[in-house]
């Protein structure tokens, strides 16, 4: 048998969560949508974003501020199915920042990809049993797989041209240019092409050295790599 408190605790994550949503899908009444949205979160509320709903990692504070914001990027991204999270901790009560808080960590969808979200209510005083939002985190976690990356495709022949070729002509861009610039190949910059390599977004990185990894060998004398030397 469940616990009564735990059970009250999901019933009024439900509820938020059953509200938010209704809030966020009524797309062709902007008023009244912005409405019900200020019903949901506390004047001194605050929402931080990680690419999640605006492309940006950005901490937004204040209802007034938050929530015409929230509302015109979830219509952008087409942001939809805001959910507990069944494959993480599921909602419990919590203190973060001296306040007692219902944690709850969520996923969502938008038309780019999968994301995850972590709110945090607690009771309105002058509204008894009415669970408000103070803090709002949302995240992009993975793009959907229409922007991820094409598996690579070599021939399996002796002729060729085989992988360095492919590379060697690829690099000197004749007849395109780059639609990523990424300046200073150390370990960001290497980090950042790789990834957008995976996602395969053209990406051209240049660097001020001859080689790659001067930026540390010209600057460590005792450079090494971490693997073994056999």
């Amino acid at each position: 048998m469940l616990d009564s408190h735990i059970v009250n605790i999901r019933n009024e994550v439900d509820n938020w969560l059953l509200s938010f949503n209704e809030a966020i899908s009524d797309k062709n009444n902007k008023k009244d949508s912005i409405e019900n949205l200020n019903k949901l979160f506390f004047e001194d509320c605050h929402w931080r974003d990680i690419l999640g709903l605006t492309w940006q990692i950005q901490t937004t504070s204040g209802k007034q501020n938050i929530i015409p914001k929230l509302y015109d990027n979830v219509l952008d991204v087409t942001a939809r199915d805001f959910t507990i999270d069944p494959q993480r901790t599921q909602p419990r009560e919590v203190t973060r920042a001296g306040k007692n808080v219902i944690e709850v960590i969520l996923k969502f969808k938008t038309k780019f990809g999968h994301c995850e979200g972590v709110v945090r209510l607690y009771e309105d005083l002058e509204v008894p049993r009415m669970f408000k939002a103070w803090s709002f985190l949302t995240a992009l976690s993975d793009l959907n797989s229409s922007f991820n990356k094409k598996e690579d495709e070599y021939e399996n022949t002796l002729e060729g041209p085989n992988w360095l070729d492919v590379r060697t002509e690829d690099r000197l861009y004749k007849d395109r240019d780059p639609e990523v610039l990424v300046v200073g190949s150390g370990q960001a910059g290497l980090s950042i092409a790789a990834r957008l390599k995976q996602q395969n977004i053209d990406t051209l990185v240049i660097d001020k050295n001859e080689r790659v990894g001067d930026n540390w060998r010209n600057r460590y004398h005792s450079l090494k790599l971490h693997n073994q030397t056999h």
